[in-house]
């Protein structure tokens, strides 16, 4: 009985894991990166927005075209 709350608390840690696994496949390149300030990718990866000095933000795709 001692046992299943360690085994619950395992799966539970697994099942974390793995999602972020998943996501982990997607890669940015960022070249000339001078004057980044902040860099944020949406929730699926599929947009990357950069931030620049003068509080401007530029927001591409995974092909690196700016995103409309």
């Amino acid at each position: 009985m001692r046992k299943i709350p360690w085994i619950l608390l395992t799966l539970l840690l697994l099942l974390g894991l793995v999602p972020s696994a998943v996501s982990a496949n997607s890669e940015w390149i960022i070249e000339g990166a001078g004057g980044i300030t902040s860099i944020s990718a949406s929730a699926d990866g599929s947009r990357l927005a950069v931030g620049t000095h003068g509080s401007k933000t530029n927001v591409y795709d995974q092909e690196g075209e700016a995103a409309a």
